[in-house]
């Protein structure tokens, strides 16, 4: 006999007087099911819809291909997603995968398969439809993220084990009045295949359960998300604990939240007045690893740069420009890049470090890969419109063709980017398309006059503007009533 869920059997043997127990004899059960009339359903109609009912449903759950486990499973907490039958996720979503090892050492970078991510599930966030996006890694484990939210990995096999339940958790806003230690909101992982409950428990004694979704191998993983009802925002119903729990009830996992009636607030340390950025971290002045041949070197604006095959990278200072003796004391960022198009996106792969200026630094491009088309030296100044540097870094140091149109480019778009999101320009942008053309001419004058930026009405609630590069590209943004609806900036800049 199947292992029909206990709730549903008590209420067929309610119903019914068909032997449904474990022992029961499914012949027996299709030959009571045929003897049943037209003259037992006038006499017995509840009985007789119990059994056609029971039919129906041990045949369902018998079935996957229905998909009805999964969905009495939901109806119990948990619902099973198929990995292999899910839509593949959106190009941008893969880019983000194969981004996430960028940065990290080898032995520690995310071997995540990134073009077999999919989109497996939709959940209520902070009121919004967010999609959940799944990739597994070539170690067998998987990393996962929430659209516009959070995410995690675990790497390997045996990072699953680590913890069955893996919980984040947001606490509340002192600013909005509700306590810091207080959750609002949890999500994270499930990694026990018998799990089929999370149950929130509260300080008034209520609880309830929170669903989650069961994705299929190669995932083979659970996972949640779910936004705290107001009314346990506060110390008499907030949030005490998850509990993860099997079919039979054993508890699999579990994760208790800490009160804390008057909580220490975070504060940020003031960084030293003269400069931005992490000044006080000291740059390493070489690599770990000696670069490695084939090589690539090139110098200007101050400084020299060379490439190993292995993405070991050494930058040496050999003359001081006006805006390098201004860095000494400041912070400035150090990095190379590598143009690629990843999933159709053009894109700009790199890494940079930041910290005191220095004349000698090196480092490793983990993640990069080589060959590189660039390198630079990033000032902690500038960045207004009209900016001071030209819209160029401090050193900016090409080493392929495609590295040296991506500067010129790069700097046409900065421009465009910095002018069209400067604060005088938020409040000129939102007038009606005629008059605030007239309004920013006048309120930009002689300098819109000497660049090369040009606006144009589309129409009454329209603007566009454009700048060309010396490369010929045009960059354009286009805004109405206000807003950005269109623009063709990235990966050179940012407009909002």
């Amino acid at each position: 006999m199947l292992d029909v869920e206990p709730l549903i059997l008590e209420e067929l043997r309610r119903l019914s007087p068909l032997d449904l127990t474990e022992h029961g004899d499914w012949n027996a059960l299709l030959a009571d099911a045929k003897a049943v009339s037209v003259a037992g359903w006038r006499r017995h109609p509840r009985r007789t819809v119990a059994l056609a009912l029971a039919l129906v449903l041990i045949a369902l759950l018998a079935t996957p291909a229905f998909g009805v486990q999964g969905y009495v499973l939901h109806l119990l907490g948990r619902k099973n997603v198929s990995f292999t039958h899910s839509p593949t996720a959106p190009n941008i979503v893969k880019k983000q995968f194969l981004d996430l090892p960028i940065g990290a050492p080898s032995q520690w970078a995310t071997p995540v398969q990134a073009a077999k991510a999919r989109t497996v599930a939709t959940f209520t966030i902070a009121g919004h439809p967010r999609k959940l996006w799944v990739a597994p890694t070539r170690t067998g484990g998987y990393c996962y993220t929430f659209e516009l939210n959070f995410g995690g990995c675990r790497q390997t096999q045996t990072d699953r084990t680590k913890a069955l339940l893996g919980v984040t958790w947001q606490g509340g806003s002192l600013r909005h009045g509700v306590n810091e230690s207080i959750v609002t909101r949890v999500g994270g992982d499930i990694t026990a295949p018998a799990a089929t409950k999370i149950t929130a428990h509260y300080a008034d004694g209520t609880t309830t359960d929170i669903p989650f979704v069961w994705v299929s191998a190669p995932i083979a993983a659970g996972f949640f998300s779910y936004d705290i009802p107001t009314a346990h925002w506060n110390k008499q119903h907030r949030l005490l604990a998850l509990t993860l729990y099997s079919k039979n009830g054993t508890q699999l996992g579990r994760q208790a939240f800490q009160y804390t009636a008057k909580p220490v607030p975070v504060r940020i340390p003031t960084l030293p007045s003269g400069g931005g950025g992490p000044k006080q971290r000291v740059l390493s002045t070489a690599p770990d690893v000696a670069p490695s041949a084939p090589l690539q070197q090139g110098a200007a604006d101050g400084f020299r740069v060379v490439v190993g095959h292995n993405g070991s990278v050494q930058f040496t200072q050999i003359a001081a420009t006006p805006i390098l003796k201004e860095l000494v004391g400041n912070s400035a960022g150090f990095g190379c890049f590598r143009l690629t198009r990843e999933f159709g996106i053009f894109t700009v792969r790199g890494l940079s470090q930041g910290g005191r200026f220095a004349s000698k630094v090196g480092f490793q491009l983990n993640g990069v890969g080589t060959p590189v088309d660039g390198c630079e030296v990033q000032a902690s100044i500038g960045r207004t419109w009209p900016d001071r540097l030209g819209n160029r870094a401090a050193v900016e140091i090409p080493l392929t063709a495609a590295g040296r149109a991506f500067f010129a480019d790069r700097r046409a778009a900065r421009d465009l980017a910095l002018f069209v999101r400067s604060h005088r320009m938020h409040q000129l942008r939102a007038e009606p398309a005629a008059q605030a053309k007239l309004d920013i001419l006048r309120a930009y004058g002689k300098p819109l006059a000497h660049s090369s930026i040009k606006i144009v009405v589309v129409n009454p609630t329209t603007l566009q503007f454009n700048e060309g590069s010396s490369t010929g590209k045009t960059f354009s943004v286009t805004v109405r009533n206000g807003r950005i609806a269109k623009q063709n900036l990235k990966p050179y800049g940012f407009v909002f």
